[in-house]
């Protein structure tokens, strides 16, 4: 069993072997080259950058294997948690140049927050430490079924995503918190007053995601009012 975990290890360090050195620019170039020719394509295409799926799942697919590896190995010899944090990052960027392009207001606050929280965890050696970059990667769990549900209009896909959101963000943000809070981090720093305006948002379309569920879609908007973020 422990020879099988040095392997899988081993193999682990091979292929991210390369993206691991502290100076390595490839954690955020790499990626960041994916987003600026998915957006260009969605722009030559005339697609809505945000609402076309294929970069969000494929952030959040990536950004959610190297959360488990960061967090099953917490060794930084094995899986640096910079990978992460960089990939985060550099989808970021080009979501919050759209953002400014459209002036989507919810979904602008959410970028600025996530790329500040980003660097905080880049940047912060607290953050760091408790990996908070890969943590925070599973609020994403929701998004393909929020897809999903825009896409079929079924009242059951809906359901899926509002337990999956009341899971992932309503309920895991809370405990990220807690983490921080029981680490040493004061309530009144500026950076946990990020993390609650962020929280703030999302319960800003949780209360959205309720009325729906109560009084049904709006006959008016009804995808801006599905929207997560």
């Amino acid at each position: 069993y422990n020879r099988n975990i040095m392997i899988d290890q081993s193999i682990i360090q091979s292929i991210f072997a390369p993206f691991g050195s502290e100076d390595s620019l490839l954690p955020f170039f790499g990626p960041f080259a994916i987003w600026v020719g998915m957006y260009t394509y969605s722009q030559v295409k005339g697609m809505s950058y945000q609402d076309w799926p294929v970069p969000h799942n494929t952030h959040h697919l990536f950004g959610m294997i190297f959360a488990t590896l960061s967090i099953i190995y917490d060794d930084e010899n094995i899986f640096p948690e910079r990978i992460g944090v960089l990939w985060t990052i550099s989808f970021f960027v080009i979501d919050f140049i759209d953002c400014v392009r459209v002036m989507h207001k919810a979904y602008l606050f959410h970028a600025v927050c996530v790329l500040f929280l980003s660097l905080c965890n880049l940047m912060t050696p607290s953050f760091y430490r408790l990996r908070m970059n890969s943590r925070a990667m599973y609020l994403e769990l929701s998004s393909p079924f929020l897809h999903l549900s825009q896409k079929t209009r079924n009242p059951l896909h809906f359901g899926m995503f509002a337990l999956m959101f009341t899971c992932c963000r309503v309920v895991w943000i809370p405990f990220i918190m807690k983490r921080l809070l029981d680490d040493g981090l004061p309530w009144t720093d500026f950076k946990f007053l990020v993390v609650i305006a962020f929280y703030g948002l999302n319960l800003f379309w949780y209360a959205k995601i309720v009325r729906i569920i109560i009084f049904g879609p709006p006959k008016k908007k009804k995808e801006e009012d599905n929207k997560e973020g």
